[in-house]
This record gives C-alpha cells, structure tokens and sequence, in this order.
C-alpha cells in the first residue's frame, strides 16, 4: 500500500512539473508505459493527466504509447476512460491510423454512456479519425447516423464546448462520412479523385464537362492569344535566345497532360477555365494559390518527422494520382500544405496530404527545379 502511496505522490509530482514545462515529461515515458497499466486507478489517470498535457506540444513523441491509452478506453474508472479519450482525441489529428480499430469502441461509448462529457469526447474523437482517415471508420453508416443525433440535442454545443470540442468538427465528419472513401476527406478537395459524397452521377459529371469545353473553346483560343501578349511583354527585355528558353520551361508544363489526375489538377491551379469553376455544384474547386509577395517561414525543426507521419497516414500513395512510394513503390512523394505558408496555412497535419512530385507540381502550375 505504501508503495502505492509513494507512487501516486511521485505522479503528482510529475504532473505539476508538466504543467509548467510539458517537455519535461518526455523523460518519464518509459515510466508513462507502465503507469497507465497500473493497478491503481489513480495512477492510471495520473499517468494519462501527463499525456494530455504533453500531447499538445509532443504528440509525435507520444506515439509509441498507443497500445496503453486504447487499452485505457474501456476501464472501469471513469476519471480513467476520460483520460483516454481526451489523449485519444489530441493523437488522432496526427496519427489516426493507430486509432483506427477503436471506432466501434467510441460509437459505443457516444450511444450508450451515462456521461455527458464522456460522450462528447467520444464524438470528438471519432470525428477526428473521420475527418481524416474515413476510409477506417466502421461501422461508418451508424457512426454518421449517431454524429447527426447527437448535434441535433438541444444541448449538444454545451456538451461540446465542455470537452474543447469544435462543432464544426463534427459537422465536418458527417459529411465525410457520407461519402467514407478517402477522396470525401477537406483535404482532397482541391484534387482530381471524385469523392463518393458528391450528389451527381458519372455520367452528369461527364455531360456537364463535355458542355463546358465545347463551350470554352472560343475562350480558350483567346487565352491563348492573351497568354502570347502577355508574355512578350513581360519577357521583352530578354534576348530572343532568353525568351526562348522560357518558352522551354513553360513548354515543360505539357508533362502534366499525360496523366489523367495530373491533368486535372494542373488546370485547376493554373489560368485556364475548367469545369469545376464554372460549375460550382460540381465536386472539386481550384487550389490555393501561393503568394510569392510574401517571406514564407521556415519549416518547423520536426519538419522531417511530421512528413513521415502524414505519408504513414496516407498510406505512402499520391492522394491525386494514386501512384505508391516508399514501401509501396518508386514515386518521389512530397507532402504539400492545402493551404500554402505564405498565406498563412499552418504545419499541422489538418493542413498536409501526400502528393508525388509531378502531382505537386501541377498543384502549383510549375515545373520545380531539380
């Protein structure tokens, strides 16, 4: 018992050295591993109270605990299962894969537990998982049914808000999870692959583009005709030998048009019309473009290591084109910022997703140096 005792005091500690300096508990992960398996329910929450004030600073050091927090999802302590779910909920925007199998588990915990936090952590945690790998949600039409019962309680943003939940969250992951493939993900809709949550069929899809290019071919051709204009004048103090090495590199541009995907996504992020913008109804929309006015910021020292984990997370294939890297294949996989630093997007896993080079160049319209 006194051993006990002398743990629980030495938790505590730990705790209170946390919440001054989270990095501080990086020292006792080893320790963390054993502790959240203790017999002793007040050791086992101690242990995960430290991972939740780690896991917002270190979550990519937290990884190698996942076997003991999920195994935490079902204790019998309430503080405990909690505890769980609230590291569960900060872990998965950056590895959901590792969370995958628990989905059952947070459905039953959002349909059936007595306690109203407990719920709302369990949304929050699914829906983190949906948002980003809803390919592993199941059972996915019972989770979405239980999302949309859940937000329609008149109570449902208190619960939340009690919990540091965004509705929004939630909201997002039922309409993720009305498609449940990969391509329905926020993070893919700036890409070619169609999501299964659009509302039209293959065959309008195709009517409709086949509408607009027989409808934009006298645009075109005046594109074209303003694109030569306007690169005469801006190249015209160059020599002829200069405007013809850029008239090169443009030319280099062509690549993309010999993949389908690539196709796609180079026309949406460059100048020329295509159906998606004209069409707002259909599935997909053009790329944010960057902003080369601005000083973009240097990448995160942990740069390295948050891009293995969404390449892990995405399965090491091209989320435009599908083609495989790493253990998967020879492709040269890039991870590629939605929303570009240089107008503000963030380094957080919400805001990465895979692409092989030639993908990430026609997401920006440009061919990169070697």
């Amino acid at each position: 018992m006194s051993s006990t005792k002398n743990l629980r005091s030495t938790i505590e500690q730990i705790q209170r050295e946390v919440e001054r300096d989270p990095s501080s508990g990086l020292k006792h992960r080893d320790r963390l591993r054993k502790w959240v398996v203790h017999d002793d329910s007040r050791v086992r929450y101690g242990a995960l109270d430290v991972m939740i004030k780690m896991s917002a600073s270190y979550p990519l050091q937290l990884r190698e605990q996942t076997p003991g927090i999920v195994s935490r999802l079902d204790d019998e302590s309430e503080a405990v299962r909690g505890g769980a779910l609230a590291v569960v909920y900060n872990l998965a925007r950056w590895y959901p894969q590792e969370f995958g199998h628990t989905t059952e588990l947070l459905h039953e915990l959002l349909r059936e537990s007595d306690l109203e936090k407990e719920r709302g952590m369990a949304a929050g945690a699914v829906s983190r998982i949906a948002v980003l790998r809803p390919d592993l949600v199941t059972p996915r039409e019972a989770i979405r049914e239980s999302l949309v019962d859940f937000l329609e309680r008149p109570d449902a943003e208190a619960v939340l808000d009690s919990c540091d939940v965004d509705s929004a969250l939630v909201e997002t992951a039922i309409d993720v999870l009305d498609g449940g493939d990969m391509a329905s993900r926020p993070l893919e809709a700036d890409l070619a692959p169609t999501p299964r949550t659009t509302g039209l069929s293959k065959p309008a899809q195709i009517g409709l583009r086949s509408i607009v290019w027989g409808a934009a071919i006298p645009l075109l051709f005046y594109i074209a005709i303003l694109n030569a204009l306007r690169f005469a004048y801006r190249f015209q103090h160059l020599s002829p030998m200069g405007r013809g090495k850029v008239m090169l590199h443009e030319l280099r541009k062509l690549k993309f048009f010999g993949n389908r995907a690539r196709r796609a996504l180079y026309l949406r992020a460059s100048m020329w019309p295509t159906a998606t913008q004209i069409f707002p109804f259909l599935p997909g929309r053009a790329p944010v473009s960057e902003d080369i006015r601005q000083q973009t910021p240097p990448l995160p020292d942990d740069w390295g290591i948050r891009a293995s984990v969404v390449r892990q997370r995405d399965g090491y294939y091209c989320r435009n084109c599908g083609v495989g890297g790493g253990p998967n294949g020879d492709a040269e996989l890039h991870v590629d910022h939605q929303t570009p630093r240089s107008v503000g997007g963030s380094d957080d896993p919400e805001n990465l997703r895979t692409l092989c080079r030639e993908c990430h160049e026609a997401r920006h319209a440009r061919v990169f140096d070697a």
